[in-house]
Parts: C-alpha cells; structure tokens; sequence
C-alpha cells in the first residue's frame, strides 16, 4: 500500500490500452461535465436574435436623427430657429448659420443634421437660431 496520492483504479480505452492514472489533483478539470450543448446553443441563439436589431446603433457608435425640427415646434420657436437663415430678424452677424455653430454635429458639406438644442433633430445646414455658438476650431 502507497501512501501519498490517492490514485483512481486503471482504465483502459476502447482498444485495450491502459489510460493514464487519475490524481485527485489533475480530476478537477478534466473530469467537468459540460453545459447541454444544445440548450446552450438555442439560448445563445435566442440571445443573438434578440440583440440583432440593437446591433447596428451600438457598433455605428452614432445613431441617425429621426426627423427634422419644424419652425413650429416649441423648442425651435422659443430659440427663434429659422431653417434659412436670411429670414431670421434677430441674427445680427450673416455668417452665423447652423453649420458653423457649436451644437450642430453633421459632417461639413451635409444639407442637414443633428442639434443638440434639439434633442438630436435635423435642422438645415443654413439655418439659425439664437442660442447660436461659434464652432470650436
């Protein structure tokens, strides 16, 4: 009798050969049962379907507006906003428009886009209103 390691009774595989000797300290994790790979299959599955139409706003790091801001609305007549500029009374300087101003995140060049004043809204690249701020260089 040996003492030390307990050791598990030798098996063989299908041909007959011995298999190697089980430690006690090696059985934890090698002998783990896996997860029913099939129930773990249809919940990831049921996951992904579930996630699939989130996907394109989370990985576009940006989501589009939905529509744009009309002169009418509350928001857009309390800041005085005008979709051409030209028509705004109250805008002293004529180069202050919404593509140049600090809250409007479109692209240079795009005919309309994202205001912050507006809860992400399209407003007109030409457009005005009076909380106007100088882009940052």
């Amino acid at each position: 009798m040996s003492h030390g390691i307990f050791r598990c009774p030798r098996q063989s595989n299908s041909h007959g050969f011995p298999l190697p000797a089980k430690t006690v300290e090696n059985t934890a994790v090698t002998d783990h049962i896996p997860e029913n790979s099939r129930r773990r299959f249809i919940k990831l599955t049921a996951i992904g379907l579930a996630a699939a139409p989130f996907a394109n706003v989370l990985l576009s790091g940006s989501a589009e507006a939905a529509d744009p801001i009309s002169e009418t609305d509350p928001q857009a007549t309390a800041l005085g906003y005008k979709a051409d500029a030209t028509k705004a009374e109250k805008r002293k300087d004529a180069t202050q428009l919404c593509s140049n101003c600090n809250f409007y995140s479109a692209k240079a060049g795009d005919a309309s886009g994202p205001c912050v004043l507006f809860q992400g809204k399209l407003v007109t690249a030409n457009g005005w209103c009076t909380a106007w701020a100088k882009k940052a260089a």
